[in-house]
């Protein structure tokens, strides 16, 4: 019976291990299949624009971001971006909508440049991708952003789910240390964790979870195969009538 309870507590361990391991990734959209479709998110998202051979030489890609936590807004980051830069983004190029303060929305364009974090006025952004030139040219345009969703503190103070940023700024608590920067600061994968180091350690606790389930069912299958042969024996030895 212990080695059972053993075995049951050592798959709890491991199961919760590997769910340590895939902590919170942003699930991965890709624009060119989103068009026209509005994606409802609750924690963070990145939203990519990947090399398109069957791209057309006039496109128009919009879609519509939005948080279904009450009160919550977005904030988006530009990863990367590899759009050829024509004077003004004229020809192709990125435009984020719905954005307030003093970094308002802009059509974006070039390779790896450097913007600030889109801040949006509600819950909701829309991301447009637009080209108007030679399909060679618009099936290598490619960007990455990163959205999350947050909410400005409450009397002071995050919620007791929220992981507070440097900035004020509070977004679930699940989504620090996963190498990515949701709170735009980066506090969210500094403040008390090291990313390298604890995937390292949930990486040993699975496969010494492993190891030992492994080892102990190989122990219960042993005595398994010592009972039976003891049976057998002593049913051999029986007197007869």
């Amino acid at each position: 019976m212990e080695l059972y309870v053993s075995i049951i507590l050592l798959v709890m361990i491991g199961t919760r291990g590997v769910s340590l391991a895939q902590k919170n990734t942003p699930t991965t959209f890709e624009l060119s299949e989103e068009c026209g479709n509005t994606i409802i998110i609750s924690e963070d998202m990145l939203l990519k624009l990947s090399v398109n051979n069957t791209r057309k030489k006039q496109e128009s890609c919009k879609t519509l971001v939005e948080s279904d936590v009450d009160g919550n807004r977005l904030l988006v980051r530009l990863l990367s971006i590899d759009i050829p830069d024509y004077p003004d983004c004229s020809k192709a190029g990125l435009n984020v909508s719905q954005i307030e303060g003093k970094h308002a929305s802009e059509r974006l364009c070039g390779t790896n440049i450097t913007t600030p974090v889109f801040n949006s006025s509600g819950q909701s952004v829309g991301v447009w991708y637009y080209s108007n030139r030679g399909e060679h040219e618009a099936s290598r345009d490619v960007f990455t952003l990163l959205i999350t969703s947050f909410h400005e503190q409450i009397n002071g103070a995050c919620t007791s789910y929220d992981f507070t940023c440097s900035n004020s700024l509070c977004i679930d608590s699940d989504m620090t240390c996963n190498n990515y920067d949701d709170c735009s600061d980066n506090s969210d994968e500094t403040i008390g964790c090291n990313a390298t180091e604890g995937n390292q350690l949930v990486k040993k606790v699975v496969i010494v979870s492993v190891c030992c389930g492994v080892f102990l069912l190989a122990v219960v299958c042993v005595f398994a195969v010592k009972i039976h042969r003891a049976r057998n024996r002593r049913g051999s030895y029986l007197p007869i009538d």
